[in-house]
């Protein structure tokens, strides 16, 4: 992610890296979002919702999540997303 941060950057694009953890290259902003599905019960919540079990922890994790994401992508001309 963060030669393709760099690389954009470069390309005259203003960047911003939206992650749990790590660290973006220099010139990238970071928007750290620490809460994530992984955090504690996160395979729990994972398994339960592979078998068609939405709970209503999960809920509130997903609303607390979309809080804090949409400003940052409402400001967005593009998103990028990646997995780990």
């Amino acid at each position: 992610m963060g030669a393709h941060a760099t690389a954009l950057r470069e390309a005259g694009a203003d960047v911003t890296i939206v992650a749990g953890r790590g660290r973006a290259p220099k010139g990238v902003r970071l928007a750290r979002i620490r809460r994530s599905i992984r955090e504690r019960d996160g395979a729990a919540r994972l398994s339960l919702l592979a078998q068609g079990d939405r709970t209503k922890a999960h809920d509130a994790l997903v609303e607390r999540l979309v809080r804090k994401l949409r400003p940052i992508f409402t400001k967005a001309d593009r998103v990028v997303c990646t997995t780990s």
